[in-house]
């Protein structure tokens, strides 16, 4: 719009221009000499106007052609542009349709075509998905780590290449790697990386420090899992005398945890101190069974276990018909030697749920008393429910 005016008004002035000054022009005509090397142009003071205004005109087309040309040029240049977005989209389209397909080879020769900028990152991510495929470590580590120079790939980059660290034996690696992030599988990941170490003090810390982010299911494996870790370290370096000591030392909510409890117990059985591990297993539950210990029983190989043949047969006059706690007496029974009690319990268990733990067991009841025909169908009853 004001370009448009500026023209009007160009006009204007150059009409009110020629109503002024064309009578004096017309009367004066003059004249206008032009010398250059010896050639000379004379002409009239009009005709000099006019062609400085042909000339002007001239000059004003060339302007308007030339940047018609260079519109056109750009336009064909954004048009190439766009051609090879398009191509590269395309590739991707393919590369991606062929990964789900499970074609590693044809996706990777798709991915291959297309920017690793494209989708911000994402492309090396599936690169990397492939190189797996392929078993070529080489290559899975590198297109991680190009995933991790985008901000939007960067976190599943550092997890996938935590995770590759953890898997090739260098769980410091993967440790440090994920000491900032905050994510749920990041957490996973160190405590994974921490226990492959044998870390087991930095796991407990860990474990405490994030506590909400685990369910207490997960959170009550890894717990137990810690303890025993430690336990176990100490037990192993020091011998089961000193581990006795070193739980008494231990403050009294220490001892309260179920974790610790769990893996003391299992220490004390792994350096053979049977005797022992009973007489904390019972006292650990003397108010009630706790369900986490429960198992322990069955690892108990003494020759007269009294005092938890008394502690199940106890919970068992609650609640006859409970199949965990006659399953445990029986395997209990059977380290023991006493086949009759275990044959007893077992057929019960038996019949309230058909465990396979459980039938496996009788099996073995009846080869400990020599009742080969039995013992042969009750293994095959086993091998047939696995192969189903």
């Amino acid at each position: 719009m004001t370009r448009t005016l500026t023209l009007i008004f160009a006009l204007l002035l150059l009409l009110a221009f020629g109503l002024i000054f064309s009578p004096i022009l017309v009367e004066n005509k003059g004249y206008v000499l032009i010398s250059v090397a010896g050639w000379k142009v004379e002409m009239t003071l009009v005709s000099a106007l006019i062609l400085a205004g042909l000339v002007a005109f001239f000059w004003w087309l060339v302007f308007k052609v030339l940047r018609t040309f260079s519109a056109m040029g750009s336009w064909s240049w954004h048009w190439f542009a766009d051609f090879g977005k398009n191509r590269q989209q395309l590739n991707y389209e393919k590369g991606l349709i062929a990964l789900l397909s499970m074609d590693f080879d044809n996706a990777e020769k798709h991915l291959q075509k297309v920017n690793l900028d494209h989708e911000n990152g994402i492309v090396p991510l599936l690169l990397s998905h492939c190189a797996a495929q392929r078993n070529d470590e080489e290559a899975q580590k590198q297109a991680l780590h190009q995933a991790q120079k985008f901000m939007k790939t960067k976190e599943a980059a550092n997890l996938l290449l935590a995770r590759f660290f953890q898997t090739h034996n260098d769980p410091k690696a993967a440790v440090e790697l994920l000491q900032d992030s905050e994510h749920k599988m990041a957490l996973e990941l160190k405590l994974k990386a921490l226990a492959r170490d044998g870390s087991w003090q930095q796991v407990n810390e860990l474990l405490d420090s994030n506590k909400k982010k685990l369910d207490k299911a997960q959170f009550n494996q890894w717990k137990r899992e810690a303890s025993v870790g430690l336990l176990s370290e100490k037990a192993s370096k020091e011998g089961a005398e000193v581990l006795l000591q070193y739980w008494q030392s231990l403050p009294g909510k220490t001892k309260k945890d179920v974790s610790n409890q769990y893996a003391f117990v299992l220490q004390l059985i792994d350096q053979n101190y049977h005797l022992k591990a009973e007489e904390y297993l019972v006292q650990f539950q003397s108010r009630s069974m706790v369900p986490e210990l429960l198992p322990l029983f069955r690892k108990l190989k003494l020759r007269q276990p009294l005092a938890s043949k008394q502690k199940l047969e106890a919970w068992l006059k609650q609640d006859e018909n409970d199949a965990e706690l006659l399953s445990t007496l029986g395997e209990l029974s059977y380290n023991s030697g006493d086949t009759l009690l275990a044959e007893k319990v077992l057929h019960k268990a038996i019949k309230l749920r058909n465990n396979l733990h459980d039938v496996q067991m009788l099996a073995k009841v009846k080869e400990a008393k020599n009742d080969k025909d039995q013992a042969l169908q009750l293994y095959k009853q086993v091998t047939e429910s696995q192969t189903h």
